[in-house]
């Protein structure tokens, strides 16, 4: 059995729609770039803070990044209480969070990165010319 997604072929990166959940239930949803090329699920500080999180409160270890904040940039790592993504639930989840200044200034309205930490969960195939990711059981 399948599910399969669409993505915008116009669009510089795949994106998908995930569904997250904060501290004390807060749900958000929120639209993040596919990227095999980011080692661990990435979001942005707004995000962040409306979820209900905080660097100093829920940080478990500083992480860094070079990627959609442009030159080398701190952040921190904490879990989130889930993330639906892909029609996949992932509890307790490490992320990390990073100011995306750099995307923000070209418009951008992602929230966040998918990166190959819960990428390599799926089993899945990219179909580019139909603008389709097809996500398999």
């Amino acid at each position: 059995m399948s599910r399969t997604f669409r993505f915008n072929r116009k669009a510089w990166a795949p994106t998908v729609v995930a569904r997250l959940t904060g501290r004390n239930g807060t749900k958000l949803k929120v639209s993040l770039n596919f990227d095999t090329g980011a080692a661990m699920t990435q979001f942005d500080t707004a995000v962040i803070d409306d979820l209900g999180y905080s660097a100093a409160s829920d940080g478990v270890q500083m992480v860094s990044a070079v990627g959609p904040a442009g030159p080398l940039q701190s952040g921190y790592a904490f879990h989130l209480m889930g993330i639906e993504v892909l029609g996949k639930t992932f509890e307790q989840p490490l992320v990390a969070a990073y100011d995306f200044d750099n995307y923000s200034a070209r418009g951008s309205k992602i929230g966040g990165l998918l990166g190959f930490d819960l990428i390599k969960e799926f089993h899945l195939e990219m179909d580019g010319p139909k603008g389709e990711s097809i996500v398999f059981e």
